[in-house]
């Protein structure tokens, strides 16, 4: 009667500036499986594998593996949601300092993988893939919703530097959430409810509380 669940590897490959993470059923926690991104690389024509990386991961069924790109991943890093760099404990007027890169980068990275961790346990212990990609996706829309209405009305002014009036990234805004498993079922494509914004909002808030506690406990 003891049943051996066997794993699965994930082996695959990226260029450029997307990310890749896995999200564990068991752990209910996300990692990233891209070591580093960079502007340049991509396929196609004019390929450019300068920054190739080769990538792989042990997995288990119902484990969840995320493709994203820059123009969505970067809408849920501090300085494109608004936030000031006090908000996380760096001394730096500006994010874009080169004497704080180090302290920022690490910030950014364990920011994105608490928000997406919390964001993902908001839909219960087994989440849709079509869920997760709905809601990133509309969290995208509604933090660049300031800038696409000033673009809108003012199409000959120059957007104002002010990050916390207008947060966000255009860009390409791309996503691809997969389940693992052999048999996986179908699901439904589900209208995006507006309950699932506010609780990113939430989650916004309080991913900022976890990490400045963090960041108290470790000084």
């Amino acid at each position: 009667n003891n049943t051996i669940k066997l794993g699965y590897i994930f082996i695959g490959a990226a260029v450029g500036c997307c990310k890749v993470l896995h999200w564990s059923y068991n752990s209910q926690l996300v990692q990233e499986l891209t070591t580093e991104t960079s502007i340049n690389g991509q396929i196609g024509s004019n390929a450019d594998f300068n920054h190739f990386q080769s990538l792989s991961t042990f997995c288990m069924e119902n484990d969840l593996l995320l493709f994203l790109s820059d123009g969505l991943y970067f809408n849920i890093l501090p300085a494109y949601l608004g936030h000031e760099p006090a908000e996380h404990g760096i001394c730096a007027f500006s994010w874009s300092e080169p004497e704080s890169q180090s302290r920022i980068q690490a910030i950014n990275s364990q920011f994105l993988l608490t928000f997406l961790s919390r964001m993902i346990s908001t839909f219960g212990p087994n989440p849709t893939p079509q869920l997760i990609a709905n809601a990133l996706i509309e969290h995208c829309l509604d933090n660049t919703k300031a800038i696409r209405e000033f673009i809108r009305f003012h199409p000959h002014e120059r957007l104002p530097n002010d990050m916390r009036t207008y947060p966000g990234k255009m860009d390409f805004c791309s996503c691809i959430v997969l389940r693992v498993g052999e048999k996986c079922p179908a699901y439904q494509s589900a209208p995006f409810s507006h309950k699932s914004l506010e609780r990113l909002t939430t989650i916004n808030s309080s991913t900022i509380d976890i990490l400045q506690s963090q960041s108290q406990s470790q000084s």
